[in-house]
């Protein structure tokens, strides 16, 4: 560079010059202002050449200027494919955390954090098992009040724990040279021997990361913000009726069963799935004459011949039952016979009936629980299923539906059999 430099300006010597070409690389990256820090920390006089009186001062300008036209254009290129490169690609690695640094530091006044900070270290030193000892003999000299961070409810209670933690950690480091802590603190420092900017690239590294989070994190804000915009635009009452269910009398009363759940519905296997998808057929419930009449159309005449001695052997008496005296008709009023065509014939002048609730009428008690589902799911009485639940279900009732219908068929039969027992007893 002495080749170069103009024959009016004064070449510093060797020292002087590796001075002024380091200093142009830091005043270079860092601006004009590291000219007044530079000027400032100017103790042993090794920055003069920065003041406008100094010999040396031209040949620095004339220096500054020569590195901006050649290096300058360089500099910022490769700075900013450097800050390109970190920050746009997203992969700048998260920065250690600050052990010592505490978060949302609350709102406090010095004489409380020095109150804090000495509790803490005493709680550090001494074990936590001293808290309860401090709050009772604080509260014995009346500074209860000074002290209420002691107790875990209070909102300082955590910025205690904090200072306690690190305060257990720096106790730790000092018994223990193999520490973490330690080994940290010599690597720092041996940083910053190596190079005066060391911290400075480590600040700014933890600056671009912080900057990417928060650039990451509004435009998360953003896409919530569209997203609740977009929702609240929706008007969620504008909708069609597309079918109305409609529930009658019967509906109020019917046994239902038990509502199922989300999760049960998950957990069903393809076997439970493709049973609920078939309909259970049901087959239709016939009374015991037709039964019997017609297995006996479906026998022989010789297999009727052998049946027919089994049918009419007389079983033993049943315990309460009634011996009449000799010479007495016994009449048997039921009983089954078969004319030619082998069909059965009842032969039965007083049938088995019993009294419709409903329609009043005498229903055989074979066919009484066909009828009764019949009727109640006749559209014709509609009107006498509303007297019928107006009168039996007007009122709050602890049974269901089904244990009403046996009710009633229990009933009618009892009704049933006492009339017939007073017939036979008059007979």
């Amino acid at each position: 560079m002495a080749s170069s430099v103009p024959e009016n300006i004064a070449i510093p010597p060797k020292e002087i010059k590796d001075v002024i070409e380091k200093s142009i690389l830091y005043i270079q990256k860092n601006g004009k202002t590291f000219e007044e820090r530079l000027l400032k920390n100017n103790k042993n006089n090794q920055f003069n050449f920065l003041k406008p009186d100094d010999q040396f001062h031209e040949y620095y300008l004339w220096a500054l200027k020569s590195h901006s036209v050649s290096l300058g254009p360089t500099m910022e290129k490769d700075a900013h494919s450097e800050t390109s490169a970190n920050f746009g690609s997203g992969d700048i690695p998260k920065p250690k955390d600050l052990e010592f640094l505490i978060k949302d530091f609350p709102s406090i006044c010095e004489r409380d954090l020095q109150i804090i900070k000495m509790t803490a270290m005493y709680i550090a030193v001494n074990g936590g098992d001293k808290i309860k000892e401090l709050i009772k003999h604080e509260h014995d000299l009346g500074r209860g009040a000074q002290f209420e961070f002691l107790k875990p409810q209070h909102s300082l209670h955590n910025l205690l724990q904090v200072y306690v933690k690190q305060y257990e950690a720096v106790k730790k480091a000092i018994s223990d040279s193999t520490h973490q802590i330690q080994e940290d603190l010599s690597n720092t420092l041996k940083e910053a021997e190596s190079g005066s900017f060391a911290i400075l690239t480590k600040a700014y590294e933890r600056a671009l990361y912080f900057k990417q989070n928060k650039v990451r994190r509004k435009k998360q804000d953003e896409q919530l913000k569209q997203k609740r915009i977009h929702f609240a635009s929706i008007d969620w009452q504008d909708f069609t009726i597309v079918e109305a269910v409609k529930f009658d009398a019967i509906d109020a009363v019917r046994e239902l069963s038990v509502p199922l759940k989300r999760d049960d519905l998950l957990k069903r296997s393809l076997t439970e799935r493709n049973q609920d998808l078939k309909l259970p057929k049901f087959k239709p419930v016939t009374s015991s004459v037709e039964e019997k009449g017609n297995n006996l159309e479906a026998l022989s005449p010789a297999d009727r011949s052998e049946e027919s001695p089994m049918e009419n052997t007389t079983p033993p008496p049943f315990k309460g039952m009634k011996i009449k005296a000799a010479g007495t008709t016994r009449i048997k009023r039921n009983f089954t016979a078969v004319d030619r065509s082998g069909k059965v014939v009842s032969t039965s002048d007083s049938t088995d009936k019993i009294k419709c609730p409903v329609t009043g009428k005498l229903i055989p008690a074979d066919d009484f629980d066909n009828h009764l589902r019949n009727i109640l799911r006749d559209p014709s009485y509609k009107q006498q299923q509303e007297n019928y639940l107006r009168k039996n279900f007007s009122y709050e009732s602890n049974i269901t539906s089904d244990q009403a219908f046996e009710n009633i068929k229990r009933l009618m039969r009892k009704r049933h059999t006492e009339e017939h027992d007073g017939q036979q007893g008059k007979e």
